[in-house]
């Protein structure tokens, strides 16, 4: 089957550069795919082989009509492209009966074996679908030339590819490929027996190629072959898979990082320009222009107006459909197409162009169109682009005005006139362009403002003078906000455009030189203190401008030369010297209307010198945008580079409240920067470095800046470089790792070394001398007693002597930026460490406290240390930094804690406790006993005699039974023993019946307490 697939793929790629009409087999098509669905939906085999019988039926109708068209073929071309559709439509009528054979063999087979011949006989006929729907495809032009097929073969390699994929992929495409490639093939053949070309050797080819041995050199061959053996005589037979286009939309065009034209951008559909205000020729009028050939000179007349060519790119659906300018318009649901206004020129694939005539492999379609100069008026552009506009309109109102959305109709096929597939409305015509008057650009993506120039003075210190001895200057435009345009304008004094010194318009001060006073200024476009640019030699640097592309619409092109008129060193030896690598320097001296131009300095000779460069740009109304433009030096050569990596800064704010912000640098930076005339420029930041945004909005997007800190010895050396945070430390990002590059320059300006860096931001680590102080825990935590007095009072409650680190030997503090927090947020801390109960009730507060020394209510508390101001995460800028040992534990021990103790006394030598004796009185009475002559009180270490309010719940117990006998009060310092009826009162006296109490202390704590020391005596 590869052999096969391969030989039909040779063809149809030769014979795919052209295409006709042909008489479409779409009726066979539709008869094979209800063919399926029949088989499908068919209960029983002999209905699904009866579909089949009836579509075979129909195929041989159409070979009747066929056998008729070939008899009244007008060229033997045409006789062997319908012959060949016989012959395609005979081979399904011959694959349609073998399916039905199939279904016949198993029509008395199990359930299995049928089940599998009627999955066999649909996968059967997709590729029979294919095959008729290729049929449709299949046409022929008699008058295609002989350069179509020629061409033919240039992509072949890139269709085996893609179709090979489809083997694999989908089986009715299979089918379709086949069959139309095999027609072709039979085409060819029958085309040979009518004319008696001779192309055995192309035959040979073929065979060669089915036994798997196609090279791109025997495709060459082979249509090298075609052409020779059939010659200007032979109409090209075509046959193409016509793609109808489904989608369509417009993309940025700004493919592999470039673009196609400066003018406009990916949505706006840029035709003309703005009117010129001048006689200008550019690349001839400026005075560097006048030394050297620019190429592309460009000439603006007074109130001419220029049309222009743009582009779009768009992409549709499917991608290997093939568009021609005659499927493309710009339409507008309401105002229709601007056919009359704008021409399509050319419809060009993006990339992967497979033939002349070209398939985009990806979808991807260049869009070339221009101004209709023919239909072109002002009222008729401007009454298509924009909403409500009017003839004789003011400009500033002109301006207001909103744009008239286009978007980019497709025919879904090109023989279609009335069926179109469209994009989104998102294209605009553009406007009247708003001239520049500020030249703005980088070189290799470094702003021109940070490189050198010469507003004075050459390397050598030479002064810039001109002809007259007067000292040069940079100018720019004087510019005023023009009311009736609506933008900066050039202000015009005496028909002439005013510029100025490009800087302050009146001198800092005058100096003389040579007995002549000159000024001097600062500011604007005086760079003579930057750095020279380092370029290596052969290598590419870009010179871009700076601007958004509404901007860049009012700018027609730029080019670059030598700065030429400032080539002052030894002069004429520095001019000499330049004008001798002019030759080999590429991109030179030629106007671009990109927003790029690649130079590259390609002589030898060039390297270790100096090099002055002048970049003029022009507008579409033909001002200058800088009147003189603007220059940048380069020293051609290898740079050194040196990458640190692995750095890491953690701030700190120290006692003073002053922030460690420093990066110490390899001890090879301070070597460099000890050579004389040595230095270092400002410190460039990467793009992709962090950005910090605060949640309160005070600063937004902000990476912090970065400098460089050369410390000196006592010798006026450099001892040590450091890389500097200059700003607060909460501006930098938490964990964030920055990077960027500072460059080394000589005593020339020259760059000689760039240091690339990179470094972490860390955070500060939780102090290591933090720890708990020796025999600090009961019962495994921080005991605090709180008493009655002091529950609220929180200057009472300090844990700042009980650690290292926050507190001295004397238990002062002397470090108070821990934090403590606990897991109960009714125990609150303070900044002195110590802690309040945040609760208003004594009930509430006694329910935090532990009583009577008991391993209860044990809370976990938290150690932080607070580093201020330096983290870009929190909201107030703080950094906690948490203690890495795990929480200590704290309890809260009640300091009114009541307690009892028997009292005892000796027998025989040994502590015996005391007896409390009552006698039992059937007829009532009551027994005091002082309660100090029983037990002792204590509050904490202290003796005392209880309130009656500190103990209740007293009871006498015997046998098991509270108050059997007696009842029991505690009464001013004296237990209160009664005697109560009862109907079996005691017959013997009782020894150790059990006193029981409850103690309450201030909190509220009870405390049960039992006693089994007092003896009752029967009366």
């Amino acid at each position: 089957m590869r052999k096969k697939y391969l030989s039909a793929l040779l063809f149809g790629a030769l014979l795919f550069a052209s295409a006709g009409t042909f008489t479409s087999c779409k009726d066979y098509d539709d008869d094979i795919n209800g063919l399926r669905e029949q088989i499908d939906g068919q209960e029983g085999v002999s209905s699904k082989i009866s579909a089949i019988e009836s579509t075979v039926n129909n195929l041989q109708s159409a070979q009747s009509g066929l056998q008729s068209a070939i008899d009244a073929a007008e060229s033997a071309a045409q006789q062997a492209a319908l012959a060949a559709q016989n012959a395609a439509i005979e081979a399904a009528k011959t694959d349609l009966e073998a399916v039905k054979a199939e279904l016949q063999a198993a029509a008395t087979a199990d359930k299995e074996t049928l089940q599998a011949a009627i999955d066999a006989a649909n996968e059967s006929l997709a590729e029979i679908s294919g095959q008729i729907t290729a049929l449709q495809q299949f046409k022929t032009n008699t008058e295609t030339s002989l350069d179509a097929l020629a061409q033919a073969d240039i992509t072949l390699q890139g269709a085996i590819t893609n179709l090979e994929a489809s083997v694999a992929a989908n089986a009715q495409q299979i089918g379709a490929n086949t069959a139309a490639i095999e027609a072709q093939v039979a085409a060819l053949e029958e085309y040979k027996t009518l004319t008696g070309a001779d192309i055995d050797a192309l035959k040979a080819s073929i065979e060669a190629i089915e036994a798997g041995q196609l090279t791109e050199e025997m495709a060459n061959q082979i249509a090298e072959q075609v052409t020779e053996a059939v010659g200007a005589e032979l109409d090209v037979i075509s046959a193409a898979f016509s793609k109808a286009v489904t989608f369509v939309t417009v993309i940025n065009p700004y493919l592999n990082g470039e673009t196609n034209a400066i003018i406009g951008n990916y949505t706006r559909l840029d035709l003309r320009t703005t009117e010129a205000r001048v006689d200008y020729t550019f690349g001839k009028d400026e005075a560097e222009a006048s030394m050297y050939t620019i190429a592309n000179q460009h000439e603006f007349k007074v109130d001419e107006k220029a049309f222009l060519s743009d582009s779009i790119v768009i992409r549709v659906s499917p991608t290997n459909a093939v568009l021609t300018p005659s499927q493309i318009s710009f339409v507008n649901s309401e105002l229709g197409t601007l056919d009359q206004l704008v021409t399509v020129e050319s419809v060009e694939p993006v990339k992967g162009m497979v033939t002349s005539r070209g398939i985009s492999a990806n979808g991807l379609w260049k869009v070339k169109f221009k101004m209709n100069e023919t239909n072109y008026t002002d009222l008729a552009y401007q009454t298509a682009s924009l909403y409500g506009y009017k003839e004789g309109m003011e400009k500033k109102d002109v301006a207001e005005l909103k744009s008239i959305q286009y978007a980019v109709a497709v025919k879904d096929q090109p023989e279609e006139t009335d069926r179109y597939v469209t994009s989104d409305y998102s294209l605009t015509l553009g406007r009247e362009y708003t001239p520049v008057y500020g030249l703005r650009f980088t070189v290799n993506d470094k702003n021109v403002n940070d490189i050198r120039n010469r507003f004075y003075r050459a390397e050598s210190g030479e002064w810039i003078m001109d002809q007259a001895e007067n000292l040069r200057y940079d100018y720019a435009w004087e510019t005023e906000y023009n009311e009736e345009l609506g933008y900066y304008d050039i202000v015009t004094e005496n028909n002439e455009f005013v510029k100025e010194v490009d800087g302050i318009e009146d001198p800092n001060y005058t100096w003389t030189i040579n007995g002549k006073e000159y000024a001097q200024y600062y500011n604007g476009d005086n760079r003579q203190w930057n750095s020279v640019l380092t370029v290596k030699p052969n290598e590419e640097f870009t010179v871009a401008l700076d601007y958004n592309q509404e901007t860049l619409a009012g700018i027609y092109g730029f080019y670059v030369t030598l700065d030429a008129n400032r080539a002052v060193e030894s002069a004429p030896s520095e001019i000499n010297a330049w004008n001798s690598y002019v030759p080999n320097i590429e991109g030179l001296n030629q106007i671009t209307t990109d927003s790029q131009i690649k130079l590259n300095i390609k002589d030898s000779n060039a390297n270790g010198d100096i090099i002055g460069f002048r970049v003029y740009a022009i507008n579409q109304d033909g001002t200058l945008v800088d009147p003189d433009g603007k220059a940048f030096y380069v020293s051609v050569g290898e740079i050194g580079e040196t990458e640190i990596t692995g750095l890491t800064f953690t701030p700190e704010t120290n006692a003073d409240g002053l922030t460690t912000n420093t990066v110490d640098l390899p001890e090879e930076i301070a070597d460099l920067l000890r050579q004389d005339g040595y230095y270092w420029t400002r410190w460039t930041l990467d793009e992709n470095n962090p950005t910090v945004t605060t949640q309160n909005g005070q600063y937004v997007d902000y990476s912090g800046r970065f400098g460089i800190n050369v410390l000196q010895g006592d010798n006026g050396l450099y001892e040590s470089v450091q890389l500097v945070m200059f700003d607060a430390p909460y501006l930098y990002k938490d964990g964030g790792t920055y990077s960027g590059t500072f460059d080394i320059m000589n005593q020339n300006n020259v760059v000689v070394r760039t240091v690339k860096v990179s470094f972490k931001k860390e955070m500060p680590a939780f102090p290591s001398e933090f720890s708990m102080k020796d025999n600090q825990l009961t019962n495994g935590a921080k005991e605090v007693t709180v008493d009655i007095n002091n529950w609220n009072r929180n200057e009472v409650h300090n844990l700042a002597s009980a650690f290292n680190g926050i507190s001295n030997t004397n238990g002062e503090i002397i470090d108070d930026n821990y934090e403590f927090t606990c897991d109960n947020d009714k125990i609150v801390f303070n900044a002195n460490y110590g802690f309040d109960l945040n609760v208003s009730t004594v009930e509430e507060a006694a329910e935090l406290i532990a009583d009577k020394g008991t391993a209860d209510k044990v809370y976990n508390v938290a150690v932080g240390y607070v580093y201020e101001d330096i983290s870009s995460e929190s909201e107030d800028n703080n950094y906690v930094a948490v203690n890495p040992e795990a929480d200590f534990k704290l309890r809260l021990v009640c300091g009114n804690a009541l307690t009892s103790t028997w009292k005892t006394t000796k027998v025989n030598n040994v502590n015996t406790p005391v007896r409390g004796k009552i006698s039992y009185n059937p007829n009532g009475g009551e027994v005091r006993i002082p309660a100090s002559d029983l037990l002792t009180f204590k509050k904490g270490d202290t003796e005392i005699t209880l309130a009656n309010d500190q103990i209740k719940d007293c009871h006498l117990v015997t046998g098991g039974v509270n108050d059997e006998y007696f009842t029991v009060e505690y009464d001013n310092g004296e237990f209160v023993f009664k005697s109560r009826l009862s109907q079996n009162p005691p017959v013997s006296d009782i020894e150790g019946a059990t006193l029981t109490f409850t103690l309450v202390d201030a909190f509220g704590h009870e405390n049960p307490e039992t006693y089994s020391y007092i003896d009752i005596t029967v009366d």
